[in-house]
């Protein structure tokens, strides 16, 4: 999200970012993850953990594949007192001076009072998202059916702005971020095929679609 203004070098955030400090905080369960991938004994003793829990490997987050974010998250969480029995041990911040760094920043952002909030924050804002990913991966979904669920998304966030898992302004982006993206792909056929599904006839279509 970041870009260069007119007569800038570096890169920053839009002007009235809602979401710049989760930004850093997902930079930050990549660094927790990238460590324990590094570090074959921490690795091995993390697995040991999650095996006598049932819990899932750590997923590494990639650019080209966007839900995966999302399951570096919940692999984070479904983890996290694993992770914490490990870094807060005696043992783990020594080494070199730069190893020493290193660890003391992974303990850092483990131990942080906000680390598991973030994380279902992260989640609850992915979740709705997911959904349609998901849903549309099957080429048997009727196109009558991206309409609605574009319009139904300012709904979902609604729902967790309503338990205060994001705020006001947060959810105000979402939902322009998410109608800029349905004009982006929208096309006569979206709303033809929407006006003659039989099961909506159009049933809520907005006056501007």
């Amino acid at each position: 999200m970041k870009t260069k203004k007119a007569g800038q070098v570096k890169a920053t955030y839009l002007d009235q970012y809602p979401f710049e400090l989760m930004l850093e905080f997902i930079a930050c369960c990549k660094d927790v993850i990238k460590y324990f991938h590094n570090h074959h004994i921490a690795k091995a003793h993390l697995r040991d953990l999650q095996l006598s829990a049932g819990a899932r490997t750590l997923v590494r987050a990639t650019p080209t594949r966007w839900g995966t974010i999302q399951a570096m998250c919940q692999t984070l969480l479904e983890s996290e007192r694993h992770l914490h029995v490990i870094i807060t041990a005696c043992n783990f911040v020594q080494g070199t001076s730069a190893q020493k760094s290193e660890r003391s920043k992974i303990k850092e952002i483990v131990t942080d009072d906000a680390f598991v909030n973030n994380l279902r924050k992260a989640l609850a804002i992915l979740a709705p998202i997911d959904v349609l990913i998901v849903k549309y991966q099957s080429n048997k979904v009727p196109i009558s059916e991206v309409m609605p669920n574009f319009h139904n998304l300012p709904e979902e966030y609604k729902k967790v702005m309503s338990i205060n898992i994001i705020t006001r302004q947060e959810f105000e982006y979402l939902v322009v971020l998410a109608q800029r993206r349905f004009q982006f792909m929208y096309d006569v056929a979206h709303g033809l095929s929407y006006l003659l599904d039989p099961r909506r006839i159009g049933d809520g279509l907005p006056a501007d679609s």
